[in-house]
Protein backbone atom coordinates (compact mmCIF):
# COMPACT_ATOMS: atom_id res chain seq x y z
CA UNK A 1 0.00 0.00 0.00
CA UNK A 2 2.60 2.61 0.76
CA UNK A 3 4.63 1.53 -2.42
CA UNK A 4 1.05 2.97 -4.22
CA UNK A 5 0.89 5.99 -2.26
CA UNK A 6 4.47 6.72 -3.30
CA UNK A 7 3.83 6.04 -6.82
CA UNK A 8 0.32 8.11 -7.16
CA UNK A 9 2.45 10.98 -5.40
CA UNK A 10 5.59 10.52 -7.73
CA UNK A 11 3.42 10.64 -10.78
CA UNK A 12 1.50 13.68 -9.23
CA UNK A 13 4.88 15.22 -9.42
CA UNK A 14 6.15 14.71 -12.27
CA UNK A 15 2.72 15.86 -14.04
CA UNK A 16 3.39 19.24 -12.05
CA UNK A 17 6.67 19.15 -13.49
CA UNK A 18 6.00 18.90 -16.81
CA UNK A 19 3.32 20.95 -16.50
CA UNK A 20 5.28 23.68 -14.89
CA UNK A 21 7.95 23.35 -17.73
CA UNK A 22 5.36 23.62 -20.72
CA UNK A 23 3.91 26.58 -18.79
CA UNK A 24 7.46 28.44 -18.84
CA UNK A 25 8.46 27.29 -22.16
CA UNK A 26 5.27 28.40 -23.74
CA UNK A 27 5.23 31.93 -22.04
CA UNK A 28 8.08 32.41 -23.11
CA UNK A 29 7.17 31.89 -26.75
CA UNK A 30 4.16 33.99 -26.16
CA UNK A 31 6.41 36.95 -24.94
CA UNK A 32 8.72 36.73 -27.79
CA UNK A 33 5.80 37.23 -30.62
CA UNK A 34 4.65 39.93 -28.00
CA UNK A 35 8.45 41.28 -28.58
CA UNK A 36 8.68 41.19 -24.77
CA UNK A 37 12.19 40.40 -25.10
CA UNK A 38 13.26 40.41 -21.62
CA UNK A 39 10.48 39.25 -19.98
CA UNK A 40 10.38 36.18 -22.74
CA UNK A 41 14.22 36.04 -21.82
CA UNK A 42 13.13 35.75 -18.12
CA UNK A 43 10.62 32.94 -18.66
CA UNK A 44 12.58 30.89 -21.20
CA UNK A 45 15.67 31.16 -18.81
CA UNK A 46 13.43 29.48 -15.70
CA UNK A 47 11.90 26.85 -18.02
CA UNK A 48 15.87 26.34 -18.30
CA UNK A 49 16.34 26.16 -14.89
CA UNK A 50 13.18 23.00 -14.62
CA UNK A 51 14.63 21.57 -17.45
CA UNK A 52 18.02 21.98 -18.48
CA UNK A 53 18.38 19.32 -21.30
CA UNK A 54 15.43 20.97 -23.79
CA UNK A 55 17.01 22.24 -26.44
CA UNK A 56 13.88 24.62 -28.06
CA UNK A 57 13.88 27.00 -24.29
CA UNK A 58 18.02 27.11 -25.60
CA UNK A 59 16.78 28.12 -29.37
CA UNK A 60 14.40 30.69 -28.18
CA UNK A 61 16.09 32.28 -25.42
CA UNK A 62 19.34 32.58 -27.68
CA UNK A 63 16.74 34.41 -30.26
CA UNK A 64 15.63 36.79 -27.03
CA UNK A 65 19.37 37.27 -26.28
CA UNK A 66 19.75 37.59 -30.10
CA UNK A 67 16.52 40.77 -30.10
CA UNK A 68 18.75 42.39 -27.30
CA UNK A 69 21.86 42.43 -28.84
CA UNK A 70 23.67 40.03 -26.59
CA UNK A 71 24.98 38.10 -29.50
CA UNK A 72 27.40 36.42 -27.32
CA UNK A 73 24.87 35.09 -25.55
CA UNK A 74 22.78 34.26 -28.07
CA UNK A 75 25.12 32.53 -30.73
CA UNK A 76 26.50 30.26 -27.18
CA UNK A 77 22.48 29.66 -27.10
CA UNK A 78 21.96 28.48 -30.17
CA UNK A 79 25.27 26.34 -30.17
CA UNK A 80 23.75 24.87 -26.78
CA UNK A 81 20.74 23.74 -28.75
CA UNK A 82 22.14 22.46 -31.77
CA UNK A 83 24.72 20.70 -29.77
CA UNK A 84 21.80 18.80 -27.90
CA UNK A 85 19.46 18.11 -30.32
CA UNK A 86 21.26 18.07 -33.76
CA UNK A 87 18.04 17.91 -35.88
CA UNK A 88 16.27 21.46 -34.20
CA UNK A 89 15.62 23.32 -37.06
CA UNK A 90 15.36 26.46 -35.22
CA UNK A 91 18.92 26.54 -33.89
CA UNK A 92 20.72 26.26 -36.98
CA UNK A 93 18.30 28.87 -38.59
CA UNK A 94 18.56 31.42 -35.49
CA UNK A 95 22.22 31.04 -35.78
CA UNK A 96 22.74 31.69 -39.42
CA UNK A 97 20.31 34.90 -38.75
CA UNK A 98 22.86 35.51 -36.40
CA UNK A 99 26.06 34.83 -38.46
CA UNK A 100 24.30 36.84 -41.24
CA UNK A 101 23.98 39.89 -39.57
CA UNK A 102 27.81 39.76 -38.83
CA UNK A 103 28.81 39.06 -42.34
CA UNK A 104 30.04 35.16 -41.53
CA UNK A 105 28.32 34.88 -44.87
CA UNK A 106 29.91 31.04 -44.92
CA UNK A 107 28.69 30.11 -41.57
CA UNK A 108 25.45 31.26 -42.28
CA UNK A 109 25.22 29.57 -45.89
CA UNK A 110 26.50 26.77 -43.82
CA UNK A 111 23.50 26.71 -41.55
CA UNK A 112 20.82 27.48 -42.98
CA UNK A 113 21.71 24.60 -45.58
CA UNK A 114 21.53 22.31 -42.58
CA UNK A 115 18.11 23.68 -42.12
CA UNK A 116 17.10 23.34 -45.23
CA UNK A 117 17.99 19.64 -45.05
CA UNK A 118 15.97 19.39 -42.08
CA UNK A 119 12.86 21.02 -42.91
CA UNK A 120 12.82 21.24 -46.64
CA UNK A 121 10.02 23.70 -47.21
CA UNK A 122 11.11 26.57 -45.41
CA UNK A 123 10.89 28.82 -47.27
CA UNK A 124 12.53 32.19 -45.29
CA UNK A 125 16.26 29.91 -45.13
CA UNK A 126 16.00 29.54 -48.84
CA UNK A 127 14.92 33.13 -48.81
CA UNK A 128 18.18 33.93 -46.80
CA UNK A 129 20.35 31.69 -47.77
CA UNK A 130 19.99 33.25 -51.24
CA UNK A 131 20.97 36.34 -50.03
CA UNK A 132 23.96 35.20 -48.24
CA UNK A 133 25.23 33.18 -51.24
CA UNK A 134 24.70 37.15 -53.44
CA UNK A 135 26.98 38.47 -50.76
CA UNK A 136 29.57 35.91 -51.20
CA UNK A 137 29.31 36.61 -55.34
CA UNK A 138 28.00 33.21 -55.57
CA UNK A 139 24.59 34.57 -57.84
CA UNK A 140 23.85 31.43 -59.52
CA UNK A 141 23.40 29.57 -56.56
CA UNK A 142 21.48 32.49 -55.19
CA UNK A 143 18.75 33.10 -57.75
CA UNK A 144 18.34 29.04 -57.54
CA UNK A 145 17.61 29.79 -53.87
CA UNK A 146 15.55 32.96 -54.41
CA UNK A 147 13.16 30.81 -57.02
CA UNK A 148 12.61 27.91 -54.53
CA UNK A 149 11.70 30.50 -52.07
CA UNK A 150 9.45 31.89 -54.25
CA UNK A 151 8.32 28.58 -55.40
CA UNK A 152 7.59 27.77 -51.49
CA UNK A 153 5.41 31.41 -50.94
CA UNK A 154 7.90 33.74 -49.97
CA UNK A 155 6.91 37.01 -50.88
CA UNK A 156 9.50 39.27 -50.85
CA UNK A 157 11.61 36.51 -53.12
CA UNK A 158 8.46 36.41 -55.60
CA UNK A 159 8.89 40.42 -55.82
CA UNK A 160 12.66 40.31 -56.17
CA UNK A 161 12.06 37.88 -59.05
CA UNK A 162 9.87 40.04 -60.88
CA UNK A 163 10.97 43.30 -59.94
CA UNK A 164 14.77 41.61 -61.08
CA UNK A 165 14.34 39.20 -63.44
CA UNK A 166 17.45 38.32 -64.99
CA UNK A 167 18.62 37.47 -68.54
CA UNK A 168 19.80 34.09 -69.53
CA UNK A 169 24.05 33.87 -68.35
CA UNK A 170 23.55 37.36 -66.64
CA UNK A 171 24.46 38.39 -63.61
CA UNK A 172 22.14 40.30 -61.46
CA UNK A 173 23.21 43.05 -59.64
CA UNK A 174 20.72 44.13 -57.63
CA UNK A 175 21.00 40.62 -55.85
CA UNK A 176 24.64 41.89 -54.51
CA UNK A 177 23.03 45.00 -52.81
CA UNK A 178 19.81 43.15 -52.00
CA UNK A 179 22.66 40.77 -49.76
CA UNK A 180 23.05 43.34 -47.57
CA UNK A 181 20.33 42.78 -45.96
CA UNK A 182 21.34 38.98 -45.91
CA UNK A 183 21.09 38.21 -41.60
CA UNK A 184 17.97 40.54 -41.33
CA UNK A 185 14.78 38.47 -40.26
Amino acid sequence: MARNIVALFYDEAEKRSADERRHWFTKGLKLLYASAFQDALDALTTAIQIDPERAEAYAYRGFAYHQLENYDAALKDYNKSVEQRPKLVEGYYFRAILYGQHKEHEKAINDYSRAIELEPTLAEAYYFRALNYGATGRYEEAIKDMKTAAELGHELAKEFLRVNEPDQGETNPDLQRCSEDSGRS
